[in-house]
């Protein structure tokens, strides 16, 4: 036999098909002849995979800071594995690097990358608008490559875009608004990740005490009360620093007096439910207040509550998480428990607001599982049985199972109890506890039990239940299994007092009972016994015995007094050696050169079958003759 000393990793392969190594034998013989062989052996290299690569992608041409663009898996069952690109058409440096990522030398995740670019080293969409990228993953090895190809499309350069200024966009702004104070911030979009953006704006009527910065705030730069006008058209255009203009947008001003309004509740999930497995620090929802005076300088407050807390973002709504998981909130009714948050707003003005927040907190009941619907079970329990188990599961609370039996009786013959795991994820069994002669199953008064389990949490809707049917099923007798009809053993001479000759084998539906059995023999006087066991004995030698043979009728009997069948097992006194009876199977005859009728329990029904199948034969030709004879003469008469 040929296996291998050690793996073939680093097996030196030179050539895309393999590297044949070719093993040489010498066989020699006694005599010393010799003779040779060959075994060819090719090793071949299972070379690398690359997966992941997306075939396309699309990048701004503008790229001021270093970019991920794409990721890649080079992977090698035994090899270390070295990755390449090769980019189309190329540059001096190039705008694309592969480098390692995260992983090992054999199974690595590499990512394609864009380097900062400078004025004088960057893309230029009007010239190249798309690069090839061919990928590859090498293991040194002749065969050992695998490659992909990654096309990057460039997108030109686009200008800055307002998002937040629709059409007749208004803000009121309270007389009392001061110097320097921010009183709209301006939001836009750039498709181009690595620009930057400014703003410049036109004031219609001129004069308007405000500016527009270049974060997007529009900040006041005298007070409010100074203004030369009720109102103002603020024309605002944002510009990258590309020199690309976006469309410009109008923001009107008015110089108001205006208390804030309540004005939505949003949920985060999309509903006012939450439930009692919620963790801390959990979004709820938002709440709103607007002010046409005061809109970014609003204030708001919520009234305290240990299960919620509230941040006011400082832009006329506020934020509401869970301060702590919810697990022991107080629920009183199977809808669930509403909680109502209070908020009130309160502007620079001095003008306040009310809203409220209704959360309601709802119990997860717990889940029963693995209980069979129906079983059965012998109305026998002479030892504590279980018949089945379930789980009780709840995601925060502990679970407490219950059950109920109909018909009861006192006491119960069920007892369910604790057999693994934890308080909120608990297996349960079921169990028949010993039952004794004054207290115990009557299948005749009774025959089934409907058991109602359940699993409660403590909470109004905390609670999962099913039925289990108990069937009983009467006390059955045991029954011999290996004693057919007509069963003979042979036992020799020889054999003595206290050996095993058989062992006879049962089966009884009832695991509880016990087993005896009593015998009859014919002869009486034979010198064996059938213990409880099963074992047939002997209780003297058989040398002694006052026959050549017995048949040893058994019949099996539970504690219960339930009789079994019983059956007969012919012993027969044997010349020579013989092995004992083994379970399952009969004693051996005779071994050796014993060809007596007594070492051979099997000739004589033999003989017997023989003898009445020539008779049989003689009587049919007799009638076949004489048949045949009174057809002949048409002489058809009685046979």
């Amino acid at each position: 036999s040929v296996t291998t000393t050690t793996d073939t990793t680093n097996f030196p392969i030179s050539d895309q098909s393999g590297t044949t190594v070719t093993l040489t034998f010498t066989a020699t013989d006694t005599c010393g002849g010799t003779v040779q062989g060959t075994m060819p052996i090719i090793v071949q290299n299972m070379k690398p995979t690359l997966t992941g690569l997306t075939p396309g992608v699309t990048t701004p041409e503008t790229v001021d800071a270093e970019r991920q663009i794409a990721t890649y898996t080079c992977s090698d069952p035994s090899d270390n594995v070295t990755p390449t690109i090769t980019v189309s058409p190329s540059t001096s440096p190039e705008y694309f690097v592969t480098r390692f990522w995260t992983g090992t030398s054999t199974n690595g995740v590499y990512e394609i990358i864009l380097p900062t670019q400078s004025a004088s080293w960057q893309f230029n969409y009007d010239t190249v608008n798309s690069y090839t990228i061919v990928v590859k993953c090498l293991d040194g090895k002749p065969s050992g490559t695998a490659s992909a190809t990654l096309v990057v499309s460039l997108s030109p350069n686009q200008p800055p875009e307002i998002t937040n200024l629709p059409l007749g966009a208004k803000i009121g702004v309270s007389q009392t608004t001061s110097n320097g104070e921010v009183i709209y911030t301006i939001l836009y979009t750039d498709p181009d990740p690595d620009d930057t953006v400014d703003f410049t704006f036109t004031c219609n009527p001129t004069g308007c005490p405000l500016t527009v910065l270049a974060s997007g705030e529009v900040q006041l730069t005298d007070n409010m009360s100074n203004a030369n006008a009720n109102g103002y058209d603020v024309k605002i255009t944002p510009t990258d620093n590309r020199n690309n203009v976006g469309s410009a947008r109008t923001l009107t001003v008015v110089v108001t007096a205006n208390t804030p309004i309540f004005g939505t509740t949003t949920y985060t999930s999309g509903s006012s439910m939450i439930l009692d497995t919620t963790s801390g620090s959990v979004s709820i929802g938002t709440v709103t207040f607007t002010n046409a005076d005061c809109a970014n300088t609003t204030s708001i407050t919520m009234n305290s509550n240990s299960y919620f807390t509230f941040v006011d973002n400082r832009d006329g709504t506020g934020s509401v998480t869970t301060t702590t998981d919810t697990t022991n909130f107080p629920i009183s009714d199977q809808s669930g428990t509403t909680v109502t948050l209070t908020f009130t707003a309160t502007d620079t003005c001095g003008g306040t607001a009310q809203g409220t927040m209704p959360i309601i907190v709802q119990n997860i009941k717990p889940t029963l599982t693995g209980l069979t619907p129906g079983l059965t079970t012998s109305e026998t329990v002479d030892a504590e049985r279980r018949i089945a188990t379930y789980t009780c599961s709840d995601p925060s609370d502990n679970v407490i199972p219950t059950m109920t039996v109909s018909p009861s009786t006192s006491p119960e013959y069920f007892v369910t109890r604790f057999l693994s795991g934890t308080s909120t994820n608990g297996v349960y069994e079921i169990i028949l506890p010993s039952q004794s002669a004054s207290w115990q199953f009557n299948y005749d008064t009774v025959k089934s039990y409907t058991i109602v389990v359940k699993c409660l949490d403590g909470k109004p809707s905390g609670t999962a239940s099913t039925t289990l049917v108990v069937s009983l099923s009467p006390n059955q007798p045991p029954e011999i299994t290996n004693l057919p009809l007509g069963a003979t053993i042979g036992v020799s001479q020889t054999t003595s007092s206290g050996e095993v000759i058989y062992t006879i084998q049962y089966t009884d539906l009832d695991p509880d009972d016990t087993v005896n059995f009593t015998f009859t023999c014919n002869p009486p006087g034979c010198p064996l016994t059938v213990l409880a066991s099963g074992e047939v004995q002997l209780t003297d030698n058989i040398s002694n015995a006052n026959a050549n043979g017995y048949d040893v009728k058994i019949r099996p009997t539970d504690n219960k007094n339930n009789v079994g069948s019983a059956r007969t097992l012919t012993v027969v006194v044997t010349v020579g050696s013989s092995g004992s009876g083994t379970e399952g199977g009969s004693g051996g005859s005779g071994t050796g050169s014993d060809f007596s009728i007594g070492g051979m329990p099997w000739l004589i029904p033999s003989v017997v079958s023989l003898v009445l199948f020539v008779v049989n034969l003689i009587m049919f030709l007799c009638v076949y003759n004489k048949l045949k004879m009174q057809i002949r003469t048409n002489k058809v008469g009685p046979i």
